[in-house]
């Protein structure tokens, strides 16, 4: 090979080219972006429509009905899903994989203006949104001011926190949730108000008009126009209560004669508190192209400035993502560094020399080092993933070296001299060497035909990994013959090993006994089969593993139309239960006034120091508070941005008519909970809500001068508080907020006693023109594909998804479904089911080319299949070390089985290719047999412990974030040793077999 020729003759010049990648690849590795999980966009787009004190129903009927009709012919969509709730409609499109989503935008766009003139004239413009998964938050915060009021916390987060870190690079939006303002309530009396001709409106506009700039005109002077603008003083309270607004018999009736002044300070629409007490808590959301450790770390600089600049300010993190990934990817970093060491550290076991092993060594950091520079020009991130390759190659990138210096050693010992035998002895062997990297290689190609989120974990793994090891195979062919031509002695491979001696030996009578007895081999090849198969049954399937991140999310839902305060006492009651478990750092609760549902976060104590794991907590949280009356209460861990962690399925149920699919999913209800693993089956949202119809009399109405339209306009001006206008005085802004005395009231009681203005200018009872009905409605109408839906979701516990979801397909059998409804399970076994075809489709492809790229090298049809004999076996070691440890079969495992049809047939492609030489020079079948498996016995048994131990601190599962890739490492871990054992045996016998 000249690249070798040219690296043992130049030196200097090789040192200098060596000197150059690896200032590239320190440079890359600064640059390089580290996230917790490669980045992916959702091909989805979201189409929201508001229309005001609609119906859910006549939201379905009167807009998410017709939009359905014609966005269900935009190109590429896949799926539309769509709830209808009180004034709105919310549509989700999903696409095809690989669709331009800024050209689906405007083509979504252009249908729904067609539409928007048979819209209802009062439906607010539709808001078309693409949905990213940076949109989640990626930190939450709470603050206090020590010795300052929550009011003047709330001024600060408003006027000071906020707008500071918007300044901040990558931020988009802050969230805040919880605090209070001031407000100066101005109570009405309606029939008061009516005598002197005004309304609620009317009032309103009468104040507004005191408190804006009004254009004047426009003058000339000296050549120049000047712009004329009518501007009132500022207003002040005093000012207002003295503001003229009427007039009765030339006597001027001000504000404070009609309406009550009330100064309070008011919740805002959301409320807050951690560990029990009201706070204010805020969290941060990043713009979809910046980077989340460098924002995550931007914004603590900024807090912890304003903490400086403002004494008594505190601000407490509950969660932080940047965090996270830092410890994660320190984590998955240090294993790699570990396993190397390991690596090394076997590789001087075996050869018992220091310069032999810093030959080989010297291939790890020179590859990962050049890795890095791949990374950055192929706009890729440290993730998770990536680095997950790197330490899963890092053991596989002295294989090359191993294969290379043994056979230097091998010419030096026949008296070649060392550059001669470095040359001769790295070319000889380059055609096997290069073979065995591509059929490891040639696994990870399949990735151009899978599809969705396996396509984005399994693309960064196939990259690390190949850019890892062709980064070897240069090192093997240019810096290792290099090193060998000065450094390598004739005596540093001839050391004794009595332990590897003492091997050899043990594995000869092996061999030759397995040659003898093949009966017994094929035996025990087909129970090592079957025993793989058994424990597939037993260990499970699942989508994707969780990361235990030290947090623990609680949802507390009552039914549709309970108070904000019947709410919070159920979570008082939560909070008060929990109190108990252990682990618990911090509380927080945030919740939406206008909803009758809470979330409550909980923050672990440290990964290092608590007794439980987040799984742990949940289980305990859902015993805890399992008999809490009248509310649905779940929890669920953090989990990962690939899964939501609470271990659930979904189940979907479609057809027309809503009170079949009642009648379905409760009969479903009570199947599935005798399921074995099943916890919980709830409806995923409450299916009515109470309300309040009211009938208008048309004939009674009628006698008045009032319509239908009149009479709600009147309810709602009654029953909605007006914002005017904001002031500011000595102690900040105060919100002037203007409400009627029955928006203040009771209850139903005030709308029944509520009068109306006639044309005639007399009040009408609403009693006289009305009646009132109690009723129950849905709240929210769910659509899949133009037909209804109504979900349940289970919570299991003990068993994988896999498991349950079979037994619960079972369930659907016992059904007697009507004819045009459906019932499939959604969530994440949706999409373990999509995601594993295109693996196990992948995994197909992989080993076909395997067997491609051998019956090239070995040229012939049959020897190839004798080593893909080992790939069953090696898979039934994966399933089995998967079964042993407990863990299911998930993404990451089937990741691991691709690339392990790689690793595998590396060891028989150097134990046939010599038995192949051997029998070219003469020798008999048997004794080329032994001989070859007795050669290759040290650099097999290297191969595979070098790659072993790298991966041992990956199988142990050391560090945060591990479980993530401790299902590939296991998988990995356990095919390699059973496949290595038995190719030592199985390969020499079945060559015997088909030679015989």
């Amino acid at each position: 090979m000249k690249l070798t020729d040219l690296s043992i003759k130049r030196p200097v010049t090789t040192f200098m080219v060596l000197c150059i990648i690896l200032l590239f690849g320190f440079i890359a590795f600064f640059k390089l972006n580290i996230d917790l999980l490669p980045s992916f966009d959702l091909p989805m787009l979201m189409v929201m429509t508001h229309y005001t004190g609609a119906s859910p129903s006549e939201v379905e009927d009167l807009i998410t009905e017709p939009l359905e009709g014609v966005l269900a012919t935009t190109n590429q969509v896949s799926s539309i899903d769509s709830i209808s709730s009180e004034g709105t409609s919310m549509m989700m499109l999903s696409f095809a994989e690989g669709t331009d989503m800024d050209f689906a935008a405007l083509d979504v766009r252009e249908k729904v203006d067609l539409i928007k003139p048979l819209l209802p004239n009062s439906v607010a413009s539709p808001i078309i949104m693409k949905l990213n998964p940076n949109m989640m938050p990626i930190g939450h915060y709470s603050i206090t001011l020590n010795a300052r009021s929550l009011s003047e916390t709330t001024d600060f987060v408003t006027s000071t926190l906020v707008p500071t870190l918007k300044r901040i690079p990558g931020v988009a939006n802050i969230q805040v949730t919880g605090g209070v303002n001031r407000a100066l309530r101005l109570v009405a009396d309606i029939d008061r108000l009516s005598t002197y001709g005004l309304s609620l409106n009317q009032l309103n506009q009468l104040i507004r008009s005191e408190y804006r700039t009004l254009p004047g005109g426009v003058i000339e002077e000296s050549n120049s126009k000047l712009n004329i603008h009518v501007q009132s003083s500022a207003l002040t309270k005093e000012d207002l209560k003295h503001l003229v607004v009427s007039n009765q018999d030339s006597r001027p009736i001000t504000l404070d004669e009609l309406v009550e002044f009330e100064e309070v300070y008011a919740e805002t629409s959301s409320y807050a508190n951690v560990n029990g007490e009201p706070s204010i808590l805020f969290s941060i959301q990043k713009e979809s192209t910046a980077n989340t450790v460098t924002v995550s770390e931007k914004v603590e600089k900024v807090l912890k400035q304003l903490q400086v600049d403002n004494p008594g300010l505190s601000v407490d993190v509950l969660f932080n993502q940047g965090v996270i990934i830092n410890e994660s990817i320190k984590a998955i970093g240090s294993n790699a560094l570990i396993g190397a060491l390991l690596a090394v550290v076997i590789l001087f076991c075996f050869l018992k020399d220091f310069r032999t092993t810093l030959i080989m060594a010297v291939s790890i950091p020179i590859s990962v080092i050049t890795t890095f520079v791949f990374i950055y020009f192929f706009h890729l991130t440290l993730n998770m993933i990536s680095l997950g390759g790197i330490a899963l190659g890092v053991g596989m990138l002295v294989d090359n070296a191993i294969v290379v210096i043994e056979n230097i050693h091998r010419l030096k010992q026949q008296g070649l001299s060392p550059a001669e035998a470095a040359y001769k002895g790295t070319t000889e062997v380059a055609q096997a060497v290069t073979v065995s990297t591509l059929t490891t290689i040639s696994v990870f190609l399949p990735v151009v035909f899978v599809q969705g989120i396996s396509a984005h974990i399994f693309k960064e793994l196939a990259f690390t990994v190949t850019f890892s090891l062709v980064a070897s195979l240069g090192v093997s062919f240019t810096i290792v013959p290099l090193l060998a031509s000065r450094l390598l002695s004739v005596e540093s491979l001839e050391k004794k090993h009595l332990i590897l001696n003492s091997l050899r030996h043990k594995y000869k009578q092996v061999l030759i006994w397995g040659l003898h007895t093949k009966k017994k081999v094929t035996v025990l090849v087909l129970l090592v089969l079957i025993m793989g198969g058994f424990a597939l049954q037993g260990v499970g399937f699942t989508f994707f593993p969780s990361a235990d991140q030290g947090i623990v999310y609680i949802t507390v839902n009552l039914p549709k139309g309970k108070t904000d305060t019947a709410v919070r006492l159920v979570c008082d009651e939560v909070l008060q239960r929990i109190k108990g478990i252990e682990d618990i750092e911090t509380t927080s609760l945030t919740m939406d006034k206008s909803s009758s549902r809470a979330d409550i976060m909980l923050v672990l104590d440290p990964l290092q120091t608590r007794k439980l794991t987040d799984k742990d907590v949940t289980k305990a949280i859902m015993e805890t508070t399992k008999n809490i009356p009248g509310a649905k209460i779940s929890a669920s861990t953090g989990g990962s941005l690939m899964s939501s962690g609470n271990n659930g399925i979904t189940i979907n149920i479609l057809g027309e008519e809503l009170e079949e699919l009642e009648v379905l999913g409760d009969a479903i209800q009570g199947l599935s909970k005798s399921i074995t693993g099943v916890m919980e089956v709830a409806f995923k949202e409450s299916r009515s809500a109470p309300s309040v119809a009211i009938q208008v009399n048309q004939s009674e109405a009628s006698q008045y001068g009032l319509s239908s339209a009149q009479v709600a306009n009147a309810i709602q001006n009654a029953m909605r508080p007006i914002s005017v206008m904001t002031l500011e005085d000595e102690e900040g802004p105060i919100e002037v907020v203007l409400y009627s005395q029955t928006a203040l009231g009771s209850g139903l009681t005030e709308i029944q006693n509520l009068t109306l203005s006639s044309l005639k200018g007399s009040r009408v009872p609403l009693s006289a023109v009305a009646t009132y009905q109690r009723e129950e409605g849905y709240h929210q109408i769910e659509r899949s594909n133009q037909t209804h839906l109504l979900s349940l979701d289970v919570i299991i516990e003990g068993r994988t998804i896999g498991q349950v979801s079979k037994d619960l397909e079972n369930v659907f059998e016992q059904l007697n479904i009507p004819e045009g409804y459906h019932v499939v399970l959604g969530g994440q076994v949706a999409q373990m089911k999509d995601s594993f075809s295109m693996l196990f489709m992948a995994l197909g492809i992989a080993v076909l080319l395997v067997y491609m790229i051998m019956a090239a090298q070995f040229e012939s049809f049959i020897q190839p299949l004798f080593i893909m004999m080992i790939v069953p076996i090696a898979f039934a070691g994966g399933i089995l070390a998967l079964f042993i440890a407990n863990v299911p079969v998930s993404m990451p495992a089937l990741i691991g089985f691709i690339v392990l049809s790689g690793i595998v047939v590396n060891n028989g492609i150097v134990l046939l290719d010599f038995i192949n030489k051997l029998r070219k020079e003469g020798k008999g079948v048997e004794e080329a047999i032994i001989e070859a498996g007795m050669t290759r016995l040290q650099p097999i048994l290297m191969t595979t412990f070098t790659t072993v131990l790298g991966l041992l601190p990956m199988t142990l599962g050391i560090g945060q974030g591990s479980e993530i890739q401790l299902p590939l490492a296991l998988t990995v871990t356990g095919g390699l040793l059973l496949s290595t054992v038995l190719t030592l045996i199985v390969i020499p016998v079945i060559y015997d077999q088909f030679v015989q």
